[in-house]
């Protein structure tokens, strides 16, 4: 469990980019507010399973801030959002995300 665990704290930056960067559901959250360079404020590990030696399991909730836009209205800059996945071992024994799901994603200071 604590391997599990510390192999999804080592891919959390990795699972932010993505969401970030090409998630539709986050995105489109983050295209609400007049924030930008959205980053990991906080998280908590919710679940974090080896179900084999080279398959993890995971559930996460992320809290995502981003910077407040000064020209613009205030309209929120800070996101919570809960993804399962499963994180997988490569052949060159590096891990890498290979699947998530974005369980909720809402604005938490609109």
């Amino acid at each position: 469990m604590k391997l599990a665990k510390e192999i999804v704290e080592m891919k959390l930056n990795a699972l932010v980019w993505n969401l970030t960067n090409s998630n539709d559901t986050v995105t489109r959250e983050m295209a609400i507010t007049n924030a930008y360079e959205y980053d990991l404020s906080d998280y908590e590990i919710i679940m974090a399973s080896q179900k084999s030696n080279d398959l993890i399991d995971f559930e996460v909730t992320l809290d995502l801030s981003g910077e407040q836009d000064p020209e613009r209205p205030f309209c929120g800059s800070e996101i919570a959002v809960s993804v399962s996945g499963t994180i997988r071992k490569q052949e060159d024994g590096s891990w890498e995300i290979e699947s998530y799901d974005v369980l909720s994603c809402s604005l938490e200071d609109f």
